[in-house]
């Protein structure tokens, strides 16, 4: 690194360039340049101190749709059928979407609710991937909580 250092220093046209940009970068359009430059150092200090802050406190908050989406994931849920459980969740403002997960009744009540509010194109559609979402559910329900 050195070598490559010292070779760029006796280089007359590295050299040119560089006298060219310290002519170029002068005065008040350095300073700006600096300042700019100083602010940014300073936010990525202060969020990773932040976020370094948050780890080292062990607060942890309640994350259901994380949770949702490992519980989905460990069902052996397809994403069509994850990403249709979510949409239903956020149209009928549930806590979660695991609550969904919780009851067939639940999810029936809520998924044709969900599908009488899309367009007819779309209801079909809907009711035959909460169907499917229902059969998973059953299936592992029979097979125990340890898949």
């Amino acid at each position: 690194m050195i070598r490559l250092l010292a070779s760029l220093e006796n280089n007359e046209r590295v050299r040119t360039i560089l006298q060219e940009m310290m002519e170029h970068w002068h005065g008040p359009l350095l300073s700006l340049w600096l300042l700019g430059a100083g602010v940014s150092l300073l936010m990525v200090g202060l969020l990773g101190l932040s976020l370094w802050q948050r780890r080292r406190s062990g607060v942890r908050r309640s994350r259901p749709f994380a949770l949702f989406w490992r519980v989905a994931a460990r069902l052996r849920m397809p994403w069509s059928q994850r990403w249709m459980l979510y949409r239903v969740a956020r149209h009928e403002r549930l806590p979660s979407p695991l609550t969904l997960l919780l009851s067939a009744a639940t999810l029936r009540y809520h998924g044709r609710r969900y599908a009488a509010s899309v367009g007819a194109w779309r209801r079909l559609r809907v009711l035959k991937t909460i169907a499917q979402a229902r059969r998973v559910l059953a299936g592992a329900q029979s097979d125990g909580v340890n898949r």
